[in-house]
């Protein structure tokens, strides 16, 4: 048997009615209040009773029937609220059901598979930040694209989660419970910002190829702290997931000799540039924080950040610190698209950095940043052979004129990849982009210099424009 372990997903909804329901709680105690599925209000639904392992009189089963629902109701204060769906999902793969909140859809809710029907038990949890004091309606319904699902009852706690397993949840109370992940690959301390994340402490794994994913246990992960330094046998490190990140990087990496390759979600630039083709130009929104030591890396070649685009463009944007990659002497270009603040000497002593790609988005550039190395006696001095491709009156143009680095503005017409100038190259560029070429990832810049026809959109047609303006240019 394959139990799943409990799914959390933070988020904040707006209530706009309340609906009455003549239900009250079987069960009230320090938990929460649970409602048995059997005492909610049915539509369609019908109470199952065979099986093991249930409470109450039985469950509900959602079987093959869009309308199908089930609704309780719950007598709130004000608040953080954690609802908890107790249920059995037969069926291998994942099912969903419509949850709704005082009639207003939220989302569909995920049930992994957790065994024979009706003998294996697993938990939902879903958690909501600003509740309001009174009646909330509760109500899951089998819609379209829906699937079958049983559901035990439905639980409403205060203040974060409530758990049966002790060993998997404990009372969470500002990052003071510590535990290991379930599989065994992370430490982590739960707190809340405001919702329940997870501060990842350390990685119990002995591995070339460390990946951390941006969810532990179900909670989102915000940051790590972890200390690999010294650790020759990894070649890689990646931090991967597909939600919008706000994810703070510390600890120490440093001296990894082999790791050759530091990567930041890339899944996220990827939704980035499908933005384009949704006929949309805002990008994600995203928040990333860099400062981990990677000092000495010597091995280190490939550096892929997401594209940091956030709400508020204050405090909020992305961070690298002051001298994390410092002496990486193998990496020979580094391109950050977005809203990032580079810290002194982020990048001093890469001596055979020679290309820098900084959209105009970039906030600051701090001393010694790009372009120099540290001498033996600790003095600083320039090294020739870096170049800063970025836009004119940015900060980028500024630290080249101030450092006397050779500048060339990708501010240009059809310059897709951003190399300073527009040419077949772009014309290639584009052709793979459109195709969905993995290779040619576009930033921000590069994309508004492709959009030849001005509209907003990436598409054929500013192919065509692009390629009848280099048949006149030659």
């Amino acid at each position: 048997m394959n139990k799943k372990i409990p799914i959390l997903i933070t988020g904040m909804i707006c209530i706009f009615s309340i609906s009455t329901y003549e239900i009250k709680a079987d069960i009230i105690n320090d938990t929460g209040i649970i409602i048995q599925s059997e005492a909610c209000t049915l539509n369609g639904c019908s109470v199952g009773t065979y099986g093991e392992g249930y409470e109450g009189g039985g469950y509900v089963e959602f079987i093959d029937e869009i309308g199908d629902s089930m609704t309780a109701a719950f007598d709130i204060e004000a608040g953080l609220h954690t609802l908890r769906f107790r249920y059995s999902q037969g069926e291998y793969g994942t099912n969903t059901l419509s949850l709704y909140i005082n009639s207003k859809f939220v989302k569909q809710l995920e049930f992994d598979y957790t065994g024979d029907w009706d003998v294996s038990w697993s938990d939902v949890y879903v958690q909501f930040a600003d509740l309001p004091e009174g009646e909330l309606s509760v109500e899951l319904r089998y819609a379209e694209g829906d699937g079958n699902v049983d559901i035990d009852y439905i639980q409403c706690s205060e203040n974060g989660i409530v758990a049966v397993d002790g060993s998997l949840y404990e009372e969470f109370d500002n990052r003071s419970t510590v535990f290991t992940s379930h599989d065994g690959y992370f430490d982590f301390v739960v707190g809340r910002d405001p919702h329940l994340c997870a501060h990842i402490t350390d990685y119990n794994v002995s591995s070339e190829n460390v990946f951390i994913n941006n969810t532990v246990e179900g909670l989102r992960v915000t940051s790590t702290e972890i200390d690999l330094s010294g650790q020759n046998n990894i070649h890689s490190v990646t931090y991967g997931g597909s939600s919008l990140p706000e994810l703070c990087i510390m600890g120490s990496f440093s001296d990894c000799s082999e790791m050759e390759a530091f990567t930041v979600l890339p899944e996220l630039s990827d939704q980035w540039r499908q933005s384009y083709f949704d006929n949309t130009s805002t990008p994600c929104e995203c928040r990333t924080s860099v400062t981990a030591s990677f000092e000495n890396c010597i091995s280190l070649k490939k550096v892929d950040l997401p594209a940091c685009f956030p709400s508020y463009y204050t405090d909020w944007g992305s961070k690298i610190g002051a001298y994390t990659f410092k002496n990486c002497s193998s990496l020979p270009e580094i391109t950050l698209d977005g809203y990032w603040t580079i810290g002194e000497g982020a990048f001093v002593g890469c001596t055979v950095l020679d290309s820098v790609i900084l959209t105009k988005e970039i906030t600051s550039i701090g001393e010694y940043a790009f372009g120099y190395t540290e001498n033996e006696d600790g003095t600083i001095s320039r090294y020739d052979g870096i170049t800063i491709y970025g836009v004119p009156k940015t900060a980028a143009e500024a630290y080249a004129l101030e450092n006397n680095i050779p500048f060339v503005s990708i501010d240009v017409d059809g310059d897709a990849n951003c190399d300073g100038e527009f040419g077949i190259a772009d014309l290639v560029f584009m052709n793979g982009y459109m195709l969905k070429n993995n290779g040619n990832v576009m930033n921000s810049q590069g994309a508004d210099n492709a959009d030849y026809t001005g509209d907003g959109i990436l598409n054929s047609f500013d192919i065509i424009k692009m390629r009848s303006s280099l048949i006149e240019l030659n």
